[in-house]
């Protein structure tokens, strides 16, 4: 072992005397120099940006009456404060970026002013508790970032429609004490996510690629020189073995590289912990990553300097073996997210002999009675979108009217959209849907309710005809809200609703506001607040199901928890903390509930014990892309985006099986590019394990929209590590063989 040693020690020699390990030192000293004033403040937010102002074509009407008012409210108060230059432009019809990011200085230029708030204004605006807090401490004792954040929040409460309400601390970048940019408005746990996400994209972009360049540089060298003529006679006159000779070379060569990622990234920790407080122990897991990832590319190094013996080779192919990875990966993502994921089947509906499936891009198909697949909606044009981006809300089945409904949201408003079988399924437009749609579901009718931000709705089972469209707008011809649906009251209205389901069995509402959830019971023709459990102090997405007096609830930290509807009280829980939930479900006879997550792992529950059902019943809960529960208490599921299974829960058996027909692309993708995806290496999949170790997510949001259920890019963190670890082993061997055979 000793020769073998002293060989790895060699090579810290050979950099030592050329001088690189210095000068790599000295690098990397000066980088964690030039970071150490990067920093950033915490500053009230109450800035407004023109993203900050949403429909501003409303908006602008909305400000525009003010000039007529003689009520004191705050339209008036804003109105007569605007400089006339601004107010002409917002009395003319069009509205335009320019305006916008205009009318949001302007704004800002008013909360700046110390006597925007009139209380004689705003008594009729509710404020919230972070608002009415600041207002009980006396606005003018107030100091001045807190008066500002005050103003702030009275004109999101007073537009809630209109205003983008933001975390009331916002972040601020710094170096050597000045502002390097705009305050960013974040909560303190997404500052540490932003952080996380910063550390990793580090990582990746400096350490990953330009640092893993510069070590293959320097390293190319040790293998070339070791079996040089002069230098391999001298050793080979030793006791020792061809292959453990180079294998301890290739040791010393990762050891050399390990030193230098040790210092830099032990670097950045201790600057984190020391200069901002953030001591994140995770980062330390990324020193054997980035020497694991250059251990890929130096056996491939490794082996060109065992044939060719020339350090310029060495470089050259393992440049050319980088950019064969780094152009497999790319295709593979691309392809993955333009054409495999959008036509991932993720909502099953069934209704009698109709059968209809949703993608994760819209787009609708429906069986027929010849088992051909047919598309719904194909006629309505989604918008200038990717189409991994689902502009549409829903789409949903309307069983009691046998019609599908679904909501496009355009960029100028959401229109309402409707496809039966009497137009052979083709979409009418039934004119702009409700401002603020957010989601469909169904009641336990089977009609199909709209949710807004503070109101659920159902839609009217027949709509009027064209000729009674009234004139809502001066200039837009948009037929009458309550000609289409018919608001279901509830006492208390909530604040705001973030997701809601029905309750069959007893005709209760479950509503969700971000950390309350409540139930609305059912009295004569109203709803009443029946029971409200606070569940969050912070916000949170959920995904909600409720049947027959059950209810499954999952939080976007991996928390699954079943309860009973009337009581909301616990029946059991449990966590999967490395997945976030995409659907819930529950059987109409409230027997069975169950939750999918992004990652394709299906968890079936019995909803009356809690306790984990159906392993027997369904193998392999992975997977998994969509479910549902039908009316004859079957559980439908689709397998790898096409593959539809249906499974009887109580003979307990699968029953059915068919499949949607893949593309072009898709079978292009799976018989091709997939194939020599799995036989490559995959180091720049290494990025996502660092992300994993940095964040503890193994999936990542493409589309803000949606919530919980938008598509999410699910990645396992430890294939690129079981991949590279068998393509190293692979090379090691072949080198090895390659050095005992050889002569020298």
């Amino acid at each position: 072992m000793r020769p073998y040693l002293a060989i790895i020690v060699d090579s810290f020699r050979e950099a030592l005397s050329s001088r690189v390990l210095w000068i790599l030192l000295a690098l990397i000293t000066v980088l964690l120099l030039a970071l150490l004033p990067l920093g950033w403040q915490r500053p009230l937010t109450y800035r407004l940006g023109p993203g900050d102002i949403r429909r501003m074509s409303e908006f602008q009407q909305t400000l525009a009456k003010g000039e007529t008012r003689v009520a004191k409210t705050p339209t008036k108060h804003i109105w007569d404060k605007l400089p006339e230059g601004l107010q002409s432009k917002l009395k003319q019809a069009d509205s335009n970026r320019s305006l916008q990011l205009e009318l949001a200085n302007e704004l800002t230029s008013l909360l700046e002013q110390d006597d925007f708030f009139d209380a004689e204004y705003w008594k009729n605006v509710n404020l919230e508790d972070e608002a009415a807090k600041l207002r009980d401490q006396g606005v003018s004792q107030l100091n001045e970032e807190q008066r500002r954040l005050f103003h702030r929040l009275v004109l999101a409460a007073a537009y809630p429609r209109f205003i983008r309400q933001t975390p009331s601390q916002s972040v601020l970048p710094t170096y050597l004490g000045y502002d390097i940019g705009f305050p960013f408005p974040l909560t303190d746990s997404q500052l540490e996510e932003a952080v996380d996400a910063f550390v990793a994209v580090f990582m990746y972009g400096l350490v990953g690629v330009i640092g893993l360049l510069v070590a293959i540089l320097v390293t190319s060298f040790i293998i070339p020189n070791t079996f040089d003529s002069g230098s391999l006679y001298l050793l080979l006159s030793k006791p020792i073995s061809r292959p453990f000779l180079y294998l301890a070379k290739f040791i010393g060569g990762c050891t050399f590289v390990f030193l230098n990622a040790a210092y830099l990234i032990l670097g950045l920790w201790l600057l984190m912990g020391l200069r901002h407080g953030i001591w994140n122990h995770r980062v330390l897991l990324c020193i054997p990553l980035y020497v694991f990832i250059f251990a890929i590319y130096y056996s491939v190094s490794g082996l060109a300097g065992l044939i060719w013996r020339n350090t310029v080779v060495c470089i050259a192919v393992t440049v050319v073996m980088w950019a064969i990875c780094w152009a497999i990966g790319t295709a593979k993502g691309i392809v993955d997210l333009w054409v495999v994921m959008p036509n991932q089947v993720v909502q099953v509906m069934e209704d009698q002999d109709q059968v209809f499936a949703s993608t994760n891009s819209g787009t609708v198909f429906r069986r027929d009675q010849q088992g051909e697949w047919n598309e719904v909606f194909a006629n309505v044009d989604s918008g200038p979108a990717p189409p991994f981006v689902n502009t549409r809300i829903g789409t949903i089945y309307d069983s009691v009217n046998r019609r599908m409904v679904m909501v496009q949201n355009n960029w100028s408003s959401p229109s309402l959209w409707v496809a039966t079988s009497e137009d052979d399924w083709t979409g009418i437009s039934k004119g702009n849907a409700p401002s603020g749609v957010q989601g469909l579901l169904n009641d336990a009718d089977g009609r199909v309710i709209l949710i807004t931000r503070n109101e659920i709705s159902r839609l009217v089972d027949q709509f009027e005809p064209e000729n009674k469209l009234v004139e809502a707008l001066q200039w837009l011809p948009l037929p009458n809200m309550n000609q289409m649906t018919q608001a279901i009251p509830l006492s208390p209205k909530p604040d705001r609703i973030s997701t809601a389901a029905f309750d069959s069995d007893n005709q209760r509402i479950l509503i969700w506001d971000g950390k309350t959830l409540s139930t609305y019971e059912q009295q004569d023709a109203n709803y009443r607040l029946a029971t409200e459990k606070n569940w969050s102090p912070d916000e949170t997405d959920i995904v909600l199901a409720a049947g027959h007096g059950h209810a499954i609830l999952a939080t976007e930290q991996g928390q699954v928890a079943v309860l009973q509807t009337d009581t909301l009280e616990l029946v059991t829980e449990h966590t999967y903390p490395d997945d976030q939930p995409r659907f819930a479900k529950a059987s109409p006879n409230g027997d069975y509930g169950a939750v999918l997550f992004h990652s394709g792992r299906l968890v079936v529950l019995d909803l009356k014990t809690g306790t984990p059902a159906l392993s027997s019943i369904v193998p392999r809960q992975h997977n998994v892309t969509a479910i549902e529960f039908n009316d004859q208490q079957q559980l439908v599921m689709v397998r790898t985006g096409k593959r539809i299974e249906t499974y009887d829960l109580g003979n307990k058996s699968r029953i059915e099986a068919d499949s949607l027909p893949y593309s072009v692309g898709e079978n292009v993708a799976r018989f091709g590019l997939d194939p020599v995806y799995k036989i490559f290496p995959k180091p720049g999949k290494v990025q996502d394990t660092i992300s994993y170790v940095l964040t503890g997510k193994k999936t990542a949001r493409i589309d803000d929209r949606g919530g919980l259920q938008a598509v999410q890019i699910e990645v396992d963190p430890w294939e690129p590590i079981w991949h590279g670890a068998v393509f190293i082993a692979v090379m090691l061997t072949v080198s090895s063989l390659y050095i005992y055979r050889q002569d020298f």
